[in-house]
Formats: C-alpha cells, structure tokens, sequence
C-alpha cells in the first residue's frame, strides 16, 4: 500500500521501480507459452538491482528461485 498521498505502483508494478513482481513474471510465462516462440534467450540481470540490502544467499535463492519457476513454466 502506498503511503498517504502517493500512488501505488498496482499489480505490474511501477516504471519507477525496475525490479518486477511475481505478477510480471507469471503473465510474462503465460504470453510466452500463448505465443509459442521457436527459441527464449534469457539474458541475465536478474538480481535485485539493491542487492547491497540483501545478502549473497539471498542473491542466490533469488536466481534459483527465478531460474527454477522459468524452468517449470515455460513449455
């Protein structure tokens, strides 16, 4: 929730903000598996983009965690 007087970035969150929600992504596999494409890069830059506030095993179960739902959802 947004504080009082600014708005909420909503469910696909902001343009404010380049680090996505879980919303982002599971529309994102729906459209690609909709779409059918011969081949998928997938290039990288998947940390959080404040990684300093996190630690590495955070950083590392975060690229699981991405790698891991990508490998599961995208036929």
């Amino acid at each position: 929730m947004a504080p009082e007087g600014k708005i909420g970035a909503g469910a696909y969150g902001s343009v404010a903000f380049c680090d996505i929600p879980i919303s982002v992504l599971d529309k994102m596999t729906e459209k690609v598996n909709e779409l059918k494409p011969d081949v998928l890069f997938w290039t990288g830059d998947v940390t959080p983009h404040d990684l300093w506030n996190y630690s590495q095993e955070y950083v590392e179960y975060y690229q699981r965690f991405l790698f891991d739902y990508m490998q599961e959802h995208l036929s």
